[in-house]
C-alpha cells in the first residue's frame, strides 16, 4: 500500500470508529443520504512531502483531513454542534491514528471549525484536520 492509501485509510478508520451510525461519504465515494438529519463527508487534502534527513530513510508527509457535517438548515446547531463536539475529541492534536515499523500518522493541530455554509435545504460546518504522517524506509 502507497504512503498516501496508507494515510486516506487510518484517517478513514478513525471517523468510522466515532460516526456513531451517521451516514459517511467518504473519499470517492457517491452517498445516497438516508432520512438521518445528520450526515458527514470526508475529502482529503494533501499538501507537502519534505525529506527531513540525509538521504532516503525519512519522508514526511502534511495535510489536511476535511470532514464536513452536512444537516438540516432552520433546524438549530445543538445536533450539528454535538457531532462536532465528538470529531473534536476524537481527534485531539498528537493523537496517532496508525503507526507500525514503517508509518506514523498523527493528528498535527486541533480541529479547526470552518464557517457554516447554507446550502439549500442544508446547512454544513467544514472541520479541517490537519495531519502528519511520517515514513521510515528499514
Amino acid at each position: 500500500m502507497n504512503s498516501d492509501a496508507i494515510i486516506l485509510q487510518s484517517l478513514e478508520t478513525a471517523l468510522s470508529a466515532v460516526a456513531n451510525g451517521l451516514d459517511v461519504a467518504y473519499v470517492n465515494t457517491r452517498l445516497i443520504p438516508s432520512k438521518a438529519p445528520i450526515h458527514l463527508e470526508a475529502h482529503i487534502l494533501p499538501a507537502s512531502a519534505t525529506g527531513t534527513s540525509i538521504g532516503d530513510g525519512h519522508v514526511r508527509k502534511t495535510g489536511t483531513f476535511q470532514v464536513t457535517v452536512v444537516g438540516n438548515a432552520g433546524e438549530g446547531m445543538s445536533e450539528i454542534n454535538a457531532v462536532v463536539a465528538t470529531i473534536e475529541n476524537a481527534f485531539q492534536r498528537g493523537r496517532t491514528v496508525f503507526a507500525d515499523e514503517t508509518a506514523r500518522v498523527m493528528i498535527d493541530e486541533p480541529v479547526s471549525p470552518g464557517p457554516q455554509i447554507p446550502d439549500g435545504p442544508k446547512v454544513r460546518l467544514p472541520l479541517s484536520i490537519s495531519y502528519l504522517a511520517d515514513f521510515y524506509n528499514n
